[in-house]
Formats: structure tokens, C-alpha cells, sequence
């Protein structure tokens, strides 16, 4: 038994106080799903900080799922939930390849 998202999971962003830290870091959310494949109650089982336990809230408040199902009969379930968190690439210095007449330039954004 198991309950699936309805759409493909949204991801939580990124938020700016874990960026300037430059934070990387695991979140853990135990999730009661309904019969109806609703989010109940949400316990954050694994806390990071930084405003990043705030964003997967958020994002797991939107989310639907369809419910699991025992003998054809819609259950409630819990479900645990994880996010990993890798700070982004730093700005105005991505590395982007491109390829002309068999060439390759590499720039660096500078």
C-alpha cells in the first residue's frame, strides 16, 4: 500500500537566508494523508534551519495525493517525505558549453 502524488511533487525553494549561508542541509516531514488523499497533520522529523523546515511546510501544504488503497477501500497513511538541499551554483559564474564546426568555447560568465 502506498499513496502517490496527483502531479509530479513541487519542489521547495531555496531560501535566501540558507543561499547567504551557503547552508546544505537534509529535511525529514512525517505526512498524514487522508482518505480523500489530503495533507493532515505535517511533523518535521528531521530539522535543517535557515528557513528551509518553512519552505518544504509550504510546499507540502499544496500538495494532493491519490489515497492508498486496502481492498479496494480508500486509507488514511503517513508517509515520510525527504528533501536534500544543495545551495545553487554562484551567480555570474556558471560554466556553459557550446559547440560550432566541431569547436568547443567554454565560457565562464565573465
Amino acid at each position: 500500500m502506498f499513496a502517490r502524488l496527483a502531479v509530479s511533487p513541487p519542489k521547495p525553494p531555496y531560501p535566501e537566508s540558507a543561499a547567504r549561508a551557503e547552508v546544505e542541509a537534509t529535511v525529514d516531514v512525517l505526512v498524514d494523508i487522508d482518505a480523500r488523499g489530503e495533507v493532515g497533520r505535517i511533523e518535521i522529523a528531521r530539522w535543517a534551519g535557515y528557513g528551509l523546515d518553512q519552505s518544504v511546510l509550504d510546499t507540502v501544504k499544496q500538495m494532493h495525493f491519490f489515497p492508498a488503497m486496502r481492498n479496494r477501500v480508500a486509507i488514511p497513511m503517513r508517509v515520510l517525505l525527504r528533501y536534500n538541499f544543495r545551495k545553487p551554483p554562484p551567480r555570474g559564474n556558471e560554466v556553459s558549453t557550446t559547440c560550432v564546426r566541431g569547436w568547443t568555447h567554454r565560457s565562464t560568465g565573465r
